[in-house]
């Protein structure tokens, strides 16, 4: 009975750490319509601009434009349903992934390009659900993280920073500013080496990966490559234990003489491991294997 009982545990949990690699896809975008109004996860989401112009989808990519010569613009997208974001547990992670090819990129030396994962589930917050809204708003008790991202030609020597957004404000400038009344930073660096920059043209992966690490704690991490050899990243630790929960994906482009002419969307794809509900079940499988145990031990 033992026997039986210790090989069903085993079994399981077994089960389990296979699972842990076991992504959950919970978006997958190629804008295979040629439309980008619509939301049907995990296929495809609605995108929102703050400027309606500058996010045009065609059949199999989309197209994103910041103002020329300045003028920044927000893109943004919702990758669960309203009220039911994704919360992390010990052990789980959540990647955003944009595959994309830029032209005219800048020659800047500032950080121009702003990317984020947030919580629109905030209560005070709301989702935004039309195009043409302000850069500088939309942020209402909205929490997360942001990769504030020098993006140019040649690289400056902290290019990426990694930035939480405090909870405790309420700040409605979602990606405006980086500055103490929104962002608290947790670090920089990223590997910049002067002439290594981005290239007109080129195709890149921008990845961005949360992992719940612990109780209080997440691991962040950032990466840019162009699968050869450009390869940039930058990986944090935040203990705050403020942020787990996260519904949407925004960028932030700042005017064309600070990012690029245009940036050319590929794929968008958000994904969490391991799957929440397999979780779940798996768990339920191990606390029932161990109630059978218990009642042969007593019989």
């Amino acid at each position: 009975m033992k026997t039986f009982a210790s090989t069903t545990l085993a079994c399981l949990a077994a089960m389990l750490a296979a699972n842990h690699t076991h992504a959950a896809s919970l978006l997958n975008d190629t804008w295979t319509d040629g439309s980008r109004n619509e939301q049907n996860l995990p296929n495809e989401s609605a995108w929102y601009a703050s400027t309606a112009s500058s996010l045009t989808a065609s059949a199999g990519s989309m197209l994103g434009q910041p103002g020329s010569p300045t003028g920044s613009r927000v893109w943004l997208t919702y990758f669960t349903d309203a009220g039911s974001p994704t919360t992390l547990g010990i052990g789980n992670s959540i990647s955003a992934t944009w595959v994309f090819t830029p032209t005219t990129v800048s020659t800047a030396t500032g950080r121009g390009v702003r990317l984020g994962l947030f919580n629109f589930g905030e209560t005070g917050a709301a989702r935004q659900t039309a195009d043409t809204f302000s850069t500088s708003g939309i942020g209402q008790n909205v929490t997360g993280y942001i990769v504030n991202m020098n993006f140019a030609q040649s690289a400056i020597n902290t290019p990426i920073q990694i930035l939480q957004r405090d909870p405790a404000l309420a700040a409605a400038n979602l990606m405006g500013t980086t500055g103490s009344g929104a962002y608290n930073q947790i670090g920089s660096n990223g590997g910049g080496v002067a002439g290594d920059g981005f290239v007109s043209g080129t195709q890149y992966t921008f990845q961005f990966l949360i992992a719940r690490t612990g109780v209080d704690e997440v691991e962040l991490t950032a990466s840019f490559t162009d699968g050869n050899t450009f390869n940039r990243s930058l990986t944090v630790t935040d203990t705050s234990g403020a942020n787990f929960s996260f519904d949407a994906f925004a960028l932030r482009p700042d005017g064309a003489q600070n990012s690029a002419e245009s940036f050319t969307f590929h794929q968008f794809q958000v994904a969490v491991v391991p799957e929440p509900s397999s979780v779940m079940l798996l768990l339920g499988g191990l606390g029932l294997a161990g109630v059978i145990h218990r009642l042969r031990r007593k019989a």
